[in-house]
C-alpha cells in the first residue's frame, strides 16, 4: 500500500507503520519489506497446482511476468484454468477457479510493485546481506523473476569484485552468460549501477 497509492505531501500511513514496525524488529526499512513479500504458495520453481480432481493444473510464471496454466496430463499451455468438463469434482473446481482468480489478481498487481520497489533499491545504493539477498530475492519464486532481469554486483570489504545475473538455471553468469565462479560466501550484493559497468556489459 505504501508504493502501490499516492499520498499527499508526508501523510503515508502505511510507510510510517512499516518504518515502525521495522524500528520495533531493529530491521531496515528495506530488509522488512523483501520479508513481506507473499509467496502466493508458488513454489521455488514459480508453479503452484490446482486440482479439479481427475484433472490437474499448473499455474506458471514465465520470465516476461506473464501467467499460464499447462494441463498436466498432455501438457496443453492454456491462458486460464478451463471449464469443468464432466466427471470432474465440481466443488474442487469452484474453488480452484476461485483460487487462480485471486492468486492471478494478486501476482499481476504485486510484481509491478516489487519491480519499482527494486528500482528504489538502485537509486540509493541499497547493500544486502548475502544472506537475506539469496533468501528474499534469488530463491523467492516472485523476486527472483524480477531479479533475473538486472545485474548484480558483489561487494567485498567495499571493493566491487564482479558485476552478475541470475540465468533461468540459477547459475550465477557473466555478460557473456558464462559461469562467474562465485561463491557467495562473504560480502554484499547491490543492483549494478551502469555507471560502474563497462560499455559491452551494459
Amino acid at each position: 500500500l505504501a508504493q502501490r497509492y499516492k499520498y499527499r505531501g508526508n501523510n503515508n500511513p502505511p510507510l510510517a507503520a512499516l518504518k515502525a514496525e521495522a524500528a520495533k524488529r531493529k530491521m531496515t526499512l528495506g530488509d522488512l519489506e523483501d520479508i513481506s513479500v507473499p509467496t502466493c504458495g508458488l513454489d521455488a520453481r514459480k508453479r503452484r497446482r490446482f486440482s479439479y480432481g481427475p484433472r490437474t493444473f499448473m499455474l506458471e510464471v514465465d520470465a516476461q511476468m506473464r501467467l499460464s496454466v499447462v494441463a498436466e496430463d498432455d501438457g496443453t499451455r492454456l491462458p486460464r484454468l478451463p471449464k469443468a468438463w464432466k466427471g470432474d469434482d465440481a466443488e474442487l473446481v469452484q474453488v480452484a477457479q476461485a483460487d487462480f482468480a485471486r492468486l492471478k489478481r494478486d501476482i499481476e498487481a504485486m510484481l509491478p510493485v516489487q519491480a519499482r520497489r527494486l528500482e528504489g533499491a538502485l537509486s540509493t545504493g541499497r547493500a544486502w546481506t548475502l544472506s537475506g539477498w539469496t533468501k528474499n530475492v534469488r530463491r523467492h519464486p516472485l523476486m527472483q523473476i524480477i531479479a533475473r532481469r538486472l545485474i548484480w554486483t558483489l561487494y567485498k570489504d567495499g571493493q566491487r569484485v564482479k558485476s552478475f545475473r541470475i540465468d533461468e538455471q540459477d547459475e550465477l553468469v557473466d555478460a557473456k552468460d558464462d559461469p562467474c565462479g562465485l561463491t557467495l560466501t562473504e560480502g554484499h550484493v547491490r543492483l549494478a549501477h551502469p555507471a560502474e559497468m563497462s560499455v559491452d556489459a551494459v
